[in-house]
C-alpha cells in the first residue's frame, strides 16, 4: 500500500486480474435470499434519511443508474419505489442476471469515453456502492458519474472507510482492506479530493 503525498489516497500497488474476480459473481445470484434484500432495503432507507426523501418517493419518469450494478438487487428496490431502472456491470454472469428485469450497460468505467446514452438527458440518480474501492482511475469514475447526472441530479457514492477505527484492531485481517481485490482506500479527505 502506499499513499499519494498530493492527495492522501491510499492505494494498493498490486490487485487481481478481473477475470477471477467476476467468476462468483454470476453463482451469486443463485443464493440471493432475503437477508441479503433486506440489507439493500436498509441501505436505500439511510440513503432516503440522507438525502431527505429524494431516493423513496421519486418524481414520475425518474431515471437510475447503478454503477456495478452486480446482480440488480439493488435495481430491483429502486424500481419497486418508482424509478426508471438501468445498470453497469462487467461481469458476464451477474450481467446476464440483472438484464432480466433491467436495462444493463457493459461499460469499462475507467474509459474516458464510456458512455451511456448519446443525448443530454442524464439520470436523476446515479449510486455506486461498495465498487469505486475497486477502481485503478476513481477520478475518471467520478467524471462518468459528473457526465451522466441531470443538472439536479443526485450521486450516492458509498465506500469503506480507511480511517474505520476496527482497521487498527484488525491489521491486515480487516475485511473491507480485501487486498487484491480492492484498489483505493478512501477516508473522507481523499474521497472529497476525487469528487472534486
Amino acid at each position: 500500500l502506499a499513499r499519494c503525498d498530493r492527495c492522501g489516497l491510499v492505494h494498493s500497488l498490486g490487485h487481481h486480474p478481473p477475470m477471477l474476480l467476476d467468476a462468483g459473481y454470476g453463482l451469486r445470484a443463485a443464493t440471493h435470499d432475503g437477508v441479503d434484500r433486506r440489507r439493500k432495503q436498509r441501505s436505500i432507507a439511510l440513503y432516503d434519511r440522507l438525502t431527505e426523501g429524494v431516493i423513496a418517493e421519486p418524481p414520475a419518469g425518474a431515471r437510475a443508474l447503478d454503477l456495478g450494478c452486480n446482480t440488480g438487487l439493488l435495481l430491483d428496490e429502486l424500481q419497486a419505489l418508482g424509478w426508471r431502472t438501468e445498470g453497469v456491470e462487467r461481469a458476464p454472469g451477474a450481467r446476464e442476471f440483472a438484464a432480466a428485469k433491467h436495462v444493463i450497460h457493459d461499460l469499462d468505467l475507467e474509459n474516458d469515453d464510456a458512455r451511456v446514452h448519446a443525448r443530454g438527458d442524464g439520470f436523476d440518480l446515479v449510486t455506486i456502492t461498495h465498487v469505486l474501492e475497486h477502481m485503478k482511475r476513481p477520478v475518471t469514475v467520478a467524471r462518468f458519474i459528473a457526465r451522466h447526472l441531470t443538472a439536479e441530479g443526485l450521486a450516492v457514492i458509498e465506500v469503506p472507510n480507511w480511517d474505520d477505527a476496527a482497521r487498527g484492531l484488525w491489521g491486515k485481517r480487516y475485511r473491507p482492506l480485501e487486498l487484491g481485490d480492492h484498489v483505493c482506500f478512501f477516508d473522507r479527505d481523499s474521497l472529497r479530493a476525487v469528487l472534486e
